[in-house]
C-alpha cells in the first residue's frame, strides 16, 4: 500500500520506513527549512470505519519546488488521529487536505470518497485541524480530490 501511495504523491515526495509514508524530499528540505507540524483527527466518522483518513499537506514553494507528505490512519470507532510533517515557506499559504480512502486503492476518488480542503497558514509550533463528519464534502468533490493526489 505505501508504494501504490508514494506513486500518487510522487511529485516533491519520496517514501519511507517511517511512520509518516510520504515525506517532504530533499530539494524541498533545500528551499524550505523551516517545519510545520499538522496533527488532523477526526471524529462522527462510524460509517468509515475499517478506511484510511488519509491526510496530506502540499506547498509549492516560492522557487517553485513543490513539497508534499502524507499520512493516514485507520478509522476506529468513528475517530482518528494522525500527524503530517512538512516544509514551510513564509510567503506561501500550503494546502491542508484529508480525505477518506474508503476502497483502499490510495487515491482519492471524486465519485466515492469524502475530501476536507483548505488553504491555510501554519505556525511553527504544531498546528491542530478537528474534524467532525459535517466537516467532510458528503458529495463527489473532483477538485478536492484533484488537491489532494
Amino acid at each position: 500500500m505505501k508504494a501504490h501511495i508514494a506513486c500518487v504523491f510522487a511529485v516533491g515526495c519520496t517514501a519511507s520506513g517511517t511512520d509518516q509514508f510520504i515525506q517532504p524530499s530533499a530539494d524541498c528540505r533545500a528551499t524550505a527549512s523551516n517545519e510545520f507540524r499538522t496533527r488532523f483527527t477526526g471524529s462522527q466518522l462510524t460509517s468509515f470505519d475499517g478506511s484510511f483518513a488519509v491526510a496530506v499537506t502540499s506547498i509549492e514553494t516560492i522557487s517553485g519546488v513543490t513539497c508534499r507528505a502524507a499520512n493516514r490512519e485507520v478509522v476506529a470507532n468513528g475517530s482518528f488521529t494522525t500527524l503530517v510533517e512538512n516544509q514551510r515557506d513564509e510567503a506561501v499559504y500550503p494546502l491542508l487536505g484529508v480525505f477518506i480512502d474508503s476502497n483502499g486503492n490510495g487515491a482519492c476518488d471524486a465519485d466515492r470518497d469524502i475530501v476536507w480542503h483548505i488553504y491555510g497558514s501554519v505556525s511553527e509550533a504544531e498546528d491542530l485541524v478537528e474534524l467532525t463528519g459535517e466537516s467532510f464534502a458528503l458529495q463527489p468533490d473532483a477538485e478536492g480530490c484533484a488537491l489532494l493526489r
